[in-house]
């Protein structure tokens, strides 16, 4: 996702913040390490919100990155 390999339309979610309150918010902007400042925004507060991303081949993913502008990053391993 960060060397932009991932297309903006291969990255969905479970809800976007309104543009009409927030620019920015859309789901192309959950890429880290973004210079322009923005990230995605999920509408509501809640434990349900997802984002979803489209490898184009079926994966296993083993691990992933998570960042938000209120903590540090981490890195989680992914069981199951």
């Amino acid at each position: 996702m960060i060397s932009g390999t991932i297309a903006d339309w291969q990255i969905t979610s479970s809800s976007t913040y309104p543009s009409s309150l927030v620019k920015g918010c859309e789901e192309k902007n959950a890429r880290l390490f973004r210079t322009n400042g923005l990230a995605w925004c999920a509408k509501f507060k809640s434990s349900s919100e997802w984002l979803q991303i489209d490898l184009g081949v079926q994966a296993l993913v083993s691990e992933y990155f998570v960042a938000n502008q209120l903590t540090e990053p981490s890195f989680h391993y992914a069981t199951g």
